[in-house]
């Protein structure tokens, strides 16, 4: 018996299929579904079907967005509609973003587990010097008179 049942939707992002939807299940019963591409209202139900294929009871479901290149609401509903299903089944769904997608998940406000891989970011020292110096930059060079 293989350790890993694979389902693929898609071969490679195009114009005609501008999303691939990958979901794999393991015989623990764990599942991840990895989505490259653009998750919008055109292609989200893509990403509907792939989650009800491994929304069972007691699924722990991994959502791994870091490949894609765009997402909007309708992506975020059914991220939401996912996780609420599996949660009364008696399992969760868990998103693994990177720091912009987290980003944008946590500006909609939505109540959903991420996982935020930062990959390779310059160490925070690095990072806070860069927006310092940008900052810097972008400042009058004159003092602004404020009042009315």
């Amino acid at each position: 018996m293989p350790d890993r049942l694979r389902h693929v939707t898609g071969a490679e992002p195009s114009n005609d299929m501008p999303i691939v939807v990958e979901s794999e299940v393991g015989v623990d019963g764990r599942s991840t579904v990895t989505v490259r591409g653009e998750i919008d209202i055109a292609t989200v139900s893509v990403v509907a079907e792939q989650l009800e294929r491994v929304l069972t009871d007691d699924a722990c479901i991994t959502v791994d967005l870091r490949p894609i290149d765009f997402l909007d609401c309708s992506a975020l509903r059914v991220l939401l509609a996912a996780r609420r299903q599996a949660q009364a089944r008696g399992g969760d769904l868990v998103v693994v973003a990177t720091p912009r997608w987290a980003r944008v998940i946590d500006l909609a406000g939505v109540d959903l587990r991420l996982i935020v891989d930062v990959g390779r970011q310059p160490d925070h020292k690095r990072r806070s010097h860069l927006l310092r110096q940008y900052n810097k930059d972008r400042l009058p060079k004159e003092p602004v008179n404020l009042e009315i």
